[in-house]
């Protein structure tokens, strides 16, 4: 069985240069590799330039992302109508082309086969990215900045937001477009966490990403994505603590705090210890802030706090809940919990 292509681009990525680059870094190497046709006897293998192939793969990633697709027809194939509705035709997205150099685009490990006749982007991040590329293409081939603007931020009822279908292509290219970069902090903060490589945005724009997404959602003004614990890591640092405890001060919404925890649990933020330690000895708190709160101990190997919280849960164990003392018990066990602490 052959090993997955992205687990051997991996692989050879570390063999060559010993470390991992940036998910930014990672991303550009991954298309370059799939793009790299490596049998040199298919009849079209030299059918595409990599700059060309690079240039189509942005076209078409753009055109799904505008069309709120995922899926192209396959090139040679009479897709059912029924069953391929949606997918593009890729021939009106690359009308200067051939069909030969389209069929061996299409045939590059960028794409992968869907189903009824249809193909796909391997990764819908790879989408994302290429398509954010092109629009930066287009920035450095004359596109007037406030059309990318006009594309990207809308104000529906008089409250300005990122296009939903577009906050992920807004992400990637706030990294390289100051003023997008900007539209997107004051509108929808939380869409740099959970989209892009928020580890690349530099600790300035991160504090201040936290600063509005604390304001905004106090206030009621922010419809929050979902922030999961890979976003948490992507996003936080240890010279995060200053922004964060501010943060903490200017919005106490139960969400909001929850994912501050994350943020100091996944970016091991030691100037945070103490709302952690505070956190997971209020016996008010809400549990899961203080299961969080602990996770964050254990992660900035805090022992005086966990000790501290092991000795309040010793004192009155009946005072947690049936979900709350498992959760604590493989916190603390058998670092801080004696096995008879354990059993009580």
């Amino acid at each position: 069985m052959r090993a997955p292509r992205d687990l051997i681009g991996l692989i050879e990525y570390w063999l060559e240069h010993g470390k991992f680059g940036s998910l930014q870094e990672m991303t550009e190497e991954g298309i370059k590799r799939k793009l790299h046709e490596e049998d040199a006897f298919r009849p079209d293998g030299a059918v595409l330039s990599p700059d060309r192939a690079r240039r189509g793969a942005e076209r078409l990633a753009a055109a799904l992302v505008l069309a709120m697709t995922f899926t192209i027809r396959a090139p040679g194939q009479d897709a059912d109508p029924s069953l391929a509705k949606g997918a593009i035709d890729s021939r009106d997205v690359l009308g200067d082309w051939d069909q030969a150099a389209i069929n061996a685009l299409l045939r590059t490990g960028l794409f992968a086969p869907g189903t009824y006749g249809r193909v796909r982007f391997h990764h819908r991040s790879t989408q994302e990215y290429l398509a954010a590329c092109w629009l930066r293409w287009l920035l450095g081939n004359n596109c007037p900045l406030t059309e990318v603007h006009r594309l990207l931020f809308v104000e529906p009822y008089g409250v300005p937001t990122v296009v939903p279908s577009l906050r992920a292509v807004a992400a990637w290219l706030s990294l390289w477009i100051p003023s997008v970069r900007e539209q997107v902090v004051t509108r929808e903060p939380v869409s740099l966490i959970a989209h892009g490589d928020p580890k690349s945005l530099s600790l300035p724009v991160r504090e201040r990403l936290l600063e509005v997404y604390a304001k905004l959602d106090a206030a009621g003004n922010l419809n929050a994505e979902r922030l999961d614990f890979r976003a948490a890591w992507m996003f936080s640092s240890p010279d995060l603590g200053s922004a964060v405890r501010k943060a903490w001060k200017a919005n106490d919404r139960s969400e909001f705090r929850m994912h501050l925890l994350e943020f100091i649990e996944e970016g091991r933020i030691q100037a945070c210890v103490g709302l952690a330690r505070q956190t997971a000895l209020d016996v008010d708190a809400e549990p899961w802030h203080r299961v969080a709160a602990t996770r964050a101990l254990t992660a900035c190997a805090d022992t005086k706090g966990l000790s501290a919280v092991a000795k309040l849960i010793r004192a009155a164990p009946d005072r947690l809940s049936a979900r709350l003392a498992p959760r604590f018990a493989q916190l603390l066990y058998p670092q801080h919990l004696r096995t008879d602490d354990l059993i009580d």
